[in-house]
């Protein structure tokens, strides 16, 4: 049983029920959505359909969502795409580069109220938040904004032109609402009575995406506790939340005595669904078709993941193309039996070069590389054609990347990403501007 706990003078109203909006008949442009997504995205026809369901109509009081599943199964795709189409205001970050609260509100606050960081205001964000406290005083004001600029822009999804705006649409949303005030019992950053219910205001989501990862964070259970309490603090009845995450719900929410999200379960995709995917976009199609049948299913045992499988088929696939390029083989039916008799022992030394480490994003092969039956890699850019006899790990290469983009940042930039204080000049640097 979900606890809400009631403030005094009013609080968040009750979700509607889970099975009323997963029985909601769909009208057309609802389906037309659907068949659109499913066909950008194969194998996620059910999940997408869900996602729909659970959204709802724009002024409709929404109940957070976990998106959850496997790593590499669309889950932040599928949501961005989503929201790309119904247009409704959102703010997204990843917890993962926002790896402190202070970073993920303030990032939150700069995307609601539309503000880019620059050098023209020093890098600076919007507000300066540090706590979930003052997160909760700025939030009303943030959604007013992103309601405002929302409107101006909001489009209905058609596939064709229409002249009646779709469900999925915001365009009758207000820009003027009354918030009422924060948790504090301060008032908000509005001025005035709103003329219109608040009811009929669109809802603002909130994505979190690798949610997962404040689990690591001080303070991470209480952080996530509070963040499904915004509605509440915040007094903000159209405020939505989505968090996605490659773990379950058991790690997030159990006994926390807050309102429990409606999971949204991204599986992983099968041999089919895998093969649909790959094919997309292929120049060579038909062979590339004839290429996955044969060498799909011993890759797909290792590895599920699009990405990996991509990178890891892709020399493998050069070298299946070679005979046909220099026409020795023709791509015919008896060709086809011919290039996979003649791919069959570079197979097993590509399946041991590929899942040698935790992640294939390590062993990419770069431009022009090839492979040999030894399964070692040869590069064909140099002359000489030197082979690399170490490998960089994944972290390793991130590692690096940072400390590049690092020595070329401002120290304002450094300042305001990684100081405790913001980026809030110290005395000494008082002292220097005064004089």
């Amino acid at each position: 049983m979900t606890i809400v706990r009631k403030m005094e003078g009013g609080g968040a109203p009750p979700p509607p029920p889970l099975q009323a909006s997963l029985q909601r008949p769909p009208c057309s442009a609802s389906q037309a959505l659907q068949r659109h997504l499913s066909r950008l995205f194969a194998g996620r026809g059910s999940e997408i359909r869900q996602l729909l369901c659970l959204l709802g109509e724009p002024h409709e009081c929404a109940r957070p969502l976990l998106v959850y599943g496997g790593a590499s199964t669309g889950k932040t795709s599928v949501v961005m795409e989503v929201f790309k189409q119904l247009r409704r205001p959102f703010a997204y970050v990843s917890c993962r580069s926002c790896h402190n609260p202070r970073i993920l509100f303030e990032s939150l606050l700069n995307q609601l109220a539309g503000h880019g960081r620059t050098a023209d205001n020093n890098y600076c964000s919007v507000k300066k938040c540090d706590k979930l406290l003052e997160f909760v005083e700025y939030l009303p004001e943030a959604c007013r904004q992103a309601r405002a600029r929302n409107t101006t822009k909001c489009m209905p999804f058609t596939i064709q032109p229409q002249k009646e705006p779709a469900p999925g649409c915001c365009c009758s949303g207000s820009n003027d609402c009354e918030m009422g005030n924060v948790a504090t019992g301060r008032n908000s950053l509005f001025h005035g009575e709103s003329s219109q219910d608040e009811s009929d205001l669109a809802v603002v989501y909130l994505i979190f995406d690798n949610a997962q990862m404040m689990l690591s964070w001080t303070g991470g259970f209480r952080l996530i506790s509070g963040l499904l309490r915004l509605s509440e603090y915040t007094r903000l009845r159209n405020l939505g939340l989505i968090f996605i995450s490659n773990v379950g719900p058991d790690a997030f929410f159990s006994g926390t005595g807050t309102l429990q999200p409606l999971p949204v379960y991204f599986r992983d995709y099968t041999d089919e669904e895998l093969f649909q995917i790959l094919l997309r976009g292929k120049i060579h199609a038909d062979l590339y078709s004839s290429f996955l049948g044969a060498v799909l299913k011993p890759f797909s045992r290792a590895t599920r993941r699009v990405t990996e499988l991509s990178q890891a088929l892709e020399p493998l696939f050069q070298k299946y193309l070679e005979p046909v390029l220099s026409g020795v083989v023709k791509p015919d039916e008896q060709g086809k039996r011919k290039l996979f008799f003649l791919l069959k022992p570079y197979i097993s030394s590509a399946l041991n070069l590929a899942f040698c480490f935790s992640d294939i994003q390590s062993q990419s092969f770069p431009s022009g590389a090839t492979i040999d039956k030894g399964g070692k890699r040869r590069s064909l850019m140099d002359i000489n054609s030197k082979e690399l006899d170490f490998e960089f790990s994944l972290c390793s290469k991130y590692l690096l990347l940072s400390a590049f983009v690092c020595s070329r940042n401002r120290p304002t930039l450094d300042a305001t990403l990684f100081d405790s204080g913001g980026g809030v000049g110290s005395k000494k640097r008082r002292r220097k501007q005064v004089s």
